[in-house]
């Protein structure tokens, strides 16, 4: 156990309180002493630290994690070849700039916001016209089950290869009679 460690174990919650508040760490670092409480000892001090990590944490992740990020075009770039620690035969290159100068800038929230849904209370989805279309053609064909899409028959002798082109024939087929009664219907509207 490194001495971090021990000290984190070994605080007591309002220390531990003044110690996340007052020295700024980074996001990793801070889920890495969350792993640590976790891994502890089972203990009510250990809980509380616990439980304020998680507010600071996802403080963090509303507000956005601060990041440090190189400025272009500065320090010196520098590449070596490093040998793999479980493979030494091997080598990667490794790329470090000497002195450079650094951006403190927040990466917002890595959480997608819900998309939130158009539809009217009580309306189905619309589904997909091509996926009506093939599942129409299922139903002609007497395919049941999930069946590949062939465009075009590779081997002749596989059997789901030709069934999953004449699948894809009779969709396209399908389809584009839906487009055409579309457009008939679209002009007559206009007159």
């Amino acid at each position: 156990m490194t001495k971090i460690n021990e000290l984190l174990l070994a605080m007591k919650p309002k220390e531990f309180e003044l110690y996340i508040t007052n020295n700024k760490r980074t996001f990793d670092t801070y889920r890495k002493y969350y792993k640590v409480l976790l891994e502890g000892p089972k203990s009510s001090r250990n809980t509380k630290k616990r439980r304020y990590l998680e507010k600071h944490l996802k403080s963090m992740i509303e507000e956005g994690i601060p990041t440090k990020r190189r400025q272009p075009g500065s320090g010196t770039k520098k590449t070596e070849q490093v040998p793999y620690k479980n493979d030494p035969n091997k080598t990667y290159t490794k790329t470090t700039y000497d002195d450079p100068l650094y951006v403190v800038a927040n990466k917002k929230s890595f959480r997608k916001p819900k998309r939130k849904s158009t539809l009217k209370e009580g309306e189905k989805p619309k589904t997909n016209s091509w996926i009506k279309c093939t599942q129409q053609a299922k139903e002609e064909l007497g395919i049941v089950g999930f069946l590949k899409y062939c465009k075009e028959v590779t081997d002749p002798n596989d059997p789901d290869q030709v069934a999953g082109n004449e699948l894809y024939r009779r969709a396209k087929e399908i389809m584009e009679q839906k487009k055409l009664e579309a457009a008939k219907a679209a002009e007559e509207e206009q007159k």
